[in-house]
């Protein structure tokens, strides 16, 4: 036949993927005599695999099927149609994708080829995939592109681009090395070197082991929440109460299958630990053991919080007694208080509820621990005096601001806003101002809208107040105080 008019085949190629890792320390090389690669079929995991023609198509009248690249069998002899695989058209390049039904750790990719002219150069991009957008015929031209970058959009990875001399003779192209966990092989065929016809393939063999991966990676509890992994063993502590004679447990695996099943076909007792194992595709295994602890048990039955926003109650843990100081005129018989106690742990009477501390003060509280045990709380609501305020225009009709003063010398905190002048720590240090418009002795804050500001002083411990006096000294509005 003539090499002016034929293309030149495609051979058979084998993968097996479990995960689309991208190939490491892959090597190319080309060799013009088929006696210098080993034979095509021994260990070649893609012998037999289906082989899809995705497009680019439709290949030379004489190509019975694309199928003939994982046949098993190569040319005889420079110019056999019978074993090949090509296009005729002048646009010769395709793609073909091989499902090799398995994950495989690709360490080989052999392509032959044979004709005594143009026809026997190769050139083509492979590409490797786990779980791929596209496979076989749901590739197309129209939304990948040929070459270098085509198919990183469907999910694959750039193995190699392999191309060769442009002399004609028995050309075979092997990739070599570390190339990945493979289940899906894609080649985007060229012309061949040099030249705008096809290349007659032979056959294309894959080289791989299937993978030993086995891992436990997550393992859940519904409802539960997630179990923790270490190593070979899973721990789950769930809480007092739980039913662990039936529960149906969930996880993810990177191996080909685990038993018993995620979930199991009925749920399993865990009241003592369960064994789970995880098979590798090449049919190793490792058990991991799953032990689940229920939380003995609580006993704890403290009274944490009591009150309301802005106005807690003191809470004695060692006298169990609850002191709780509440505004003039508070209305104690429907005064609710919210509290928080223990958890697992419960209160009577329930929380934000009123007892009517007006006949029932002091009241009784009890936390119910949740082994059944309880512990009272004595709660004693106090109405605060009414407190009267006054002020006076002119500093002789109060008293010294330093006799009995409990904050003389105590730290001020300037806690919001900005000053214009003055140091808070004036406020108290037994000093006030010397005339209307003293600055050295004052405070103050700027002029307009929004120059509020807060102070706040430690007395550093508790007093019974009954007395609290501001000064202030000015000829203008800088005077008068709110």
């Amino acid at each position: 036949m003539t090499t002016n008019n034929r293309k030149t085949g495609v051979v058979a190629l084998t993968a097996l993927m479990v995960s689309c890792l991208v190939a490491q320390a892959v090597t190319i090389n080309s060799y013009n005599n088929w006696t210098t690669v080993p034979n095509n079929t021994t260990g070649d995991v893609a012998l037999g695999k289906t082989v899809t023609l995705c497009d680019g198509g439709p290949l030379a009248s004489g190509v019975g099927s694309e199928n003939r690249l994982t046949d098993g069998t190569w040319q005889p002899n420079s110019d056999n149609t019978a074993n090949s695989v090509w296009k005729d058209t002048a646009s010769s390049n395709y793609r073909v994708s091989i499902d090799l039904a398995n994950s495989y750790s690709v360490s080989e990719i052999d392509a032959w080829s044979w004709h005594t002219s143009v026809r026997g150069p190769q050139e083509y991009y492979v590409w490797g995939a786990a779980s791929p957008s596209a496979t076989g015929t749901g590739l197309t031209f129209a939304s990948y592109a040929w070459g270098g970058t085509g198919l990183t959009g469907a999910g694959y990875t750039l193995i190699g681009h392999v191309t060769t001399g442009t002399a004609g003779g028995k050309w075979t192209t092997q990739l070599t090395g570390s190339i990945g966990n493979y289940q899906y092989l894609v080649f985007d065929i060229a012309h061949a070197p040099g030249t705008t016809v096809g290349t007659f393939f032979g056959e294309i063999a894959v080289k791989g082991a299937l993978p030993s991966t086995k891992d436990m990676l997550t393992f859940t509890f519904p409802s539960l929440g997630s179990a923790t992994i270490t190593g070979t063993n899973i721990t789950m502590t769930v809480p007092y109460g739980t039913n662990v004679t039936a529960l149906s447990p969930t996880y993810t695996i990177n191996g080909a299958s685990c038993s018993p099943l995620s979930p199991p076909a009925i749920p399993l007792d865990f009241t003592n630990p369960v064994l789970y194992t995880v098979t590798a595709a090449d049919n190793s295994t490792q058990v991991y053991t799953v032990t689940v602890t229920v939380t003995p048990v609580s006993t704890a039955k403290d009274l944490l919080t009591f009150g309301l926003p802005g106005m807690p109650a003191a809470i004695d843990q060692v006298a169990k007694t609850v002191t709780w100081y509440v505004p003039f005129g508070t209305n104690l018989a429907t005064l609710a208080p919210a509290y928080t106690v223990s958890p697992f742990a419960t209160g009577s009477p329930a929380t934000a509820t009123a007892p009517d501390f007006g006949t029932n003060n002091p009241a009784t509280y009890t936390v119910t621990a949740q082994n059944g045990s309880t512990q009272p709380y004595l709660v004693t609501v106090i109405v605060l005096p009414d407190i009267a305020s006054h002020s006076y225009n002119n500093w002789t009709t109060v008293p010294n601001n330093t006799a009995g003063d409990v904050a003389l010398g105590k730290t001020v905190t300037l806690c919001d806003g900005t000053l214009a002048g003055g140091s808070v720590s004036r406020f108290t240090d037994g000093t006030w101002q010397a005339n209307n418009n003293d600055t050295g002795n004052s405070v103050w804050g700027g002029w307009g809208a929004g120059q509020n500001y807060r102070v706040s002083i430690d007395l550093t411990q508790a007093y019974s107040v009954s007395e609290i006096d501001a000064w202030s000294w000015h000829s203008d509005v800088r005077a008068p105080q709110g």
